[in-house]
């Protein structure tokens, strides 16, 4: 499912019109999984916010197949929400009720949406999870498996987009490398269009095929995510860093003249390297 953004502006204090959001227009195509980054206070949560209608632009429109987000409409919003859902950076901001199961099919009462034991156990399956956490009390879930049961919530909703944001914060080594593999198999096997913002760039890296770059409300670049992480000048020039993969494979081709390409993987990176040395 397409996302369309036109001249898209938000501001909040309508005295000084400072923008939080500046002049978007951004497509981003269905099926694909984009990564949203920037420094803190660009603008990246904010412009979620819009996407998920709980907050209304200045100017400008959001079009979501046939949900158009402006100022003017009054859009269906439980429309809207059997398109696309948010998973938080907080998750206990999401959690209310007392056992796992119950907090998995709250979202699903006030959409009028049903699911089976089955689905349940495989959606716990695919996060990570298992149906012995069912009568859990999901907040003494640690802080992963809280995100895991955010997540498992957004996937049974069956909604063609999913926003998550700073899903990486606080998790260890192989609990990233698992949403990783997560997130590319819901793009690859189930079509979903994925939405990720993070500041961390090497992770934005690693997880998107579509980068977007904010800075004070402005999107400064767009594109494959080769694309945009090689425009090392202007990266440099907001101070936005560069994936530690890219950086390297530039430095290897400035000092060494060896152009080795641009790989997701270190131990990708290493064998391409290997070849140059055998």
């Amino acid at each position: 499912m397409e996302i369309k953004c036109s001249n898209l502006n938000f501001y909040f204090d309508k005295k000084t019109k400072d923008k939080v959001i500046d002049s978007v227009n951004l497509k981003i195509k269905a099926n694909t999984i984009v990564g949203i980054t920037g420094k803190s206070g660009s603008g990246k949560t904010t412009f979620a916010e819009l996407l998920m209608g709980l907050i209304i632009p200045t100017s400008g429109k959001i079009t979501i197949d046939d949900v158009i987000i402006n100022k003017k409409n009054l859009f269906d919003k439980d429309k809207l929400y059997r398109k696309i859902v948010f998973v938080s950076q907080n998750s206990d901001k999401q959690i209310f009720n007392k056992t796992v199961k119950d907090e998995l099919l709250c979202s699903l009462k006030f959409l009028n949406k049903s699911v089976s034991d089955e689905q349940i156990s495989k959606i716990l399956t695919l996060v990570g999870l298992n149906e012995f956490f069912l009568d859990k009390n999901p907040l003494c879930l640690s802080y992963g498996e809280k995100r895991k049961l955010m997540i498992a919530s957004s996937l049974l909703l069956d909604t063609e987009i999913i926003i998550f944001d700073e899903p990486s914060y606080g998790l260890d080594y192989k609990s990233v490398k698992d949403f990783i593999r997560l997130v590319k198999d819901l793009k690859n096997n189930y079509g979903k269009t994925i939405i990720v913002i993070s500041r961390d760039v090497d992770f934005i890296h690693k997880i998107s095929n579509q980068v977007v770059i904010f800075d004070h409300g402005k999107v400064i670049i767009d594109g494959d995510k080769y694309e945009v992480f090689r425009n090392v000048a202007l990266l440099d020039s907001y101070n936005i860093p560069i994936p530690k993969l890219i950086a390297f494979s530039n430095l290897v081709l400035s000092k060494k003249n060896i152009k080795i390409g641009y790989r997701d993987e270190i131990n990708d990176l290493l064998k391409d390297i290997y070849r140059y040395v055998r």
